[in-house]
Order: C-alpha cells, then sequence, then structure tokens
C-alpha cells in the first residue's frame, strides 16, 4: 500500500540521493547543484521536512548509503541481536551516512559523510570514489558501501563497483567486482546484509532500458556481478528502497521516455523470479530519490511529465 504523506519540502527538487537509519531519513542535493539536506521523522512523517547540515558543495545525479538504513543493524551502543536473520552487532561509534560522486556539473569523486549524531554540522569531505561517477545506484552492508555503475569521464555505461570502507572513509575507494552489464541512469540501489542489487537502468545490453537485476555479493565482492531475475518492466531515472526480506523499485521513466508510478518488488529470498509488481505510488514521475526502515519505504520529490518539480512523499507500507 502505498500513501501520500503530508510531508513536504519547502520546495520541489529531483536528481537527489536518499538514505537514512532507523529513526530519520535524509534526502540530500538536486535540481541546481544545491547542497541542502532534509530530514524525515520516521516517528512524525506528516511533519515536514526539516532543514540541516548542508554538503560540502552543491551537487546532483548522485547516490547515498548508509550502514543503518533499510532496517540494517543498529550502531548504537550494544550489542544488538536482531534474531532469526543472524545479524548481531557490536558498538562502533556515531552512526555515518555517506553521500557518493554526482555532477557539478561533470561527474565527479567526492565523498561526503553525515554525521547523524551531529547532523547540523556541514558534512566532511571523505576519501574520493576511484573515479569521478554519476548517475549510479548505491548499497551498503554494515562495514561498506558500494557505488555500482554509472556515467564516469571515460564511459556514460560504467560496470565499475566502488567499495568505500566505514572503518577507513579517508582513503580512496576500491575498485571491486564489476557488473556483469554496464548501466546508468539507476539510483535504485537495494538489498539486504549479503547482497546489493542493481535494477534496470540504462544499459548496455538488450533494449536501452533494462530489465536486468544484476546482484553483488558482498562477502565476494571480487567476483563479477551476478544476473539475477528480471524486473518486469524496463526502468530507468528510478529509485530504490527496502528492508531485509524486499526491495522495492519504484516510479521512473520506461519506453518510449514515458513518466509512470508502478513499484516493483525483488523477492531476495527469490532472486530468480520475474520482480512482482504491487501497489503504485500516487504520482508519476522521475527522478526521486528514496530511503526507509525496516517498516515504511519513503520516495521524495522528482519530476512530473511536465517537467514540473516535487515536493511530495509518498510511503510504501511494507
Amino acid at each position: 500500500m502505498c500513501i501520500r504523506d503530508s510531508t513536504v519540502t519547502p520546495y520541489g527538487f529531483s536528481n537527489a540521493a536518499g538514505t537514512g537509519n532507523s529513526t530519520h531519513g535524509y534526502a540530500a542535493g538536486g535540481n541546481g547543484y544545491n547542497s541542502y539536506v532534509w530530514r524525515i521523522d520516521y516517528t512524525n512523517d506528516t511533519a515536514n521536512g526539516v532543514q540541516k547540515g548542508p554538503l560540502s558543495q552543491g551537487r546532483l545525479r548522485f547516490s547515498a548509503a548508509s550502514p543503518l538504513e533499510n532496517g540494517l543493524p543498529s550502531k548504537l551502543p550494544g550489542p544488538v541481536d536482531k534474531g532469526a536473520d543472524g545479524y548481531t552487532t557490536t558498538p562502533s561509534g556515531p552512526a555515518m551516512g555517506y553521500v557518493l560522486g554526482g555532477a557539478f556539473p561533470y561527474s565527479f569523486s567526492t565523498v561526503d559523510r553525515v554525521d547523524y549524531s551531529n547532523d547540523t554540522a556541514t558534512a566532511s569531505v571523505k576519501g574520493p570514489l576511484s573515479a569521478g561517477t554519476s548517475y549510479h545506484a548505491a548499497v551498503s552492508s554494515k562495514d561498506y558501501g558500494y557505488s555500482m555503475g554509472g556515467k564516469t569521464p571515460s564511459n556514460s555505461h560504467s560496470t565499475k563497483v566502488d567499495r568505500v570502507d566505514y572503518g577507513n572513509d579517508t582513503a580512496t575507494a576500491t575498485p571491486k567486482g564489476a557488473l556483469n552489464i554496464g548501466a546508468y541512469r539507476c539510483y535504485a540501489g537495494v538489498g539486504n546484509k549479503d547482497y546489493g542489487y542493481h535494477p534496470g537502468g540504462d544499459s548496455t545490453q538488450g533494449t536501452p532500458f533494462s530489465t536486468h537485476i544484476q546482484r553483488i555479493e558482498y562477502a565476494s565482492d571480487t567476483s563479477t556481478a551476478t544476473p539475477k531475475g528480471n524486473l518486469a518492466a524496463a526502468r530507468y531515472l528510478h529509485s530504490g528502497t527496502g528492508n531485509l526480506s524486499y526491495g522495492y523499485a519504484a516510479i521512473g521513466g520506461s519506453s518510449p521516455f514515458q513518466n509512470n508510478s508502478v513499484v516493483q518488488r525483488i523477492e531476495y529470498s527469490n532472486d530468480t523470479a520475474t520482480a512482482s509488481t504491487k501497489g503504485p505510488l500516487t504520482t508519476t514521475g522521475n527522478y526521486r530519490t528514496a530511503t526507509g526502515n525496516s517498516n515504511f519505504g519513503y520516495f521524495a520529490g522528482g519530476q512530473g511529465p511536465s517537467m514540473n518539480l516535487r515536493s511530495t512523499i509518498d510511503r510504501i507500507d511494507y
């Protein structure tokens, strides 16, 4: 089920990045190369988004990741046992979100770190990606963030996968096993504690707008990504969020350059199957950003069919 929250930001935006933790979601940057960061309170999600500390510079067409997003483990003083999924963590200090690459106006490699415990401060610049990257997807394990595909200075349909080490985030990101198919214009990275998924995008294989789903394995991240079950319909300029069981790729474009409101669900325990079509978002569009926790997914902003920028937020009840 999807509902339109009354939550808004003060103006419309698109081409932004989203991530968060169990209590708050963050939407950053976007059109106009702005550096604004807006925070959504999941426990009071009918209230307007609150402006927080800015990024280090304006950017758009980028992605973000955090070890605390989508129901991944808490890093509050613990340990915390998540139970049946076997995911137990130990204390590791304050939690962070990472904003990866983007365009200003060309692809660049900057990585910004947002400190959730001090989110009114300007984001800190950390070790860069291995190359300037935009139009890419991002996923996270509890220890690493991954940038997948995108547009680089030398390749408009990159297979590059960069890994950011949260324990050593001043270092340059390490290139790991590549995607199986070069792709960009996908912001819909989703995953759980073991795997990250890159669904769809503008692809080098088949039709320009892809149904391909590619999976990276965190425990074997030097391996090439594995092709999995396809999306039910091709998507590009779409966003994604999820929990430990499912990933939701929602809204975006479909050939020939149409906007839609369709939500597709990837089941991690049966990821060779075609994604299932679920309840739609309340409006059509693309260039949205997404975040979520273990119970709800939020799709924010975006660009409508008439190029109008939106400030509204839709919520999916898992």
